[in-house]
């Protein structure tokens, strides 16, 4: 189980919208079961990339996924 201090659960709930979209889309794609090209050229895909650069220029990947660990566990 992931140990969380109470300034990444502050993080996280703060942030919870914009880490769960990229998570929800990817979840998504992962559905329509696409081609590594087709995957690379889809929007919602470029989309995911760019908002996971913006969480990593934030600082906050580290909390990104330890939520993303949670919700896996």
């Amino acid at each position: 189980m992931i140990e969380l201090s109470n300034n990444d659960i502050e993080i996280i709930k703060s942030h919870s919208r914009e880490f769960l979209e990229p998570i929800l889309t990817i979840t998504q794609l992962s559905n329509l079961h696409l081609s590594e090209a087709e995957l690379i050229q889809n929007e919602d895909f470029n989309k995911v990339i760019a908002q996971l650069t913006e969480i990593d220029k934030q600082g906050l990947r580290p909390q990104f996924y330890m939520l993303v660990t949670i919700i896996m566990e």
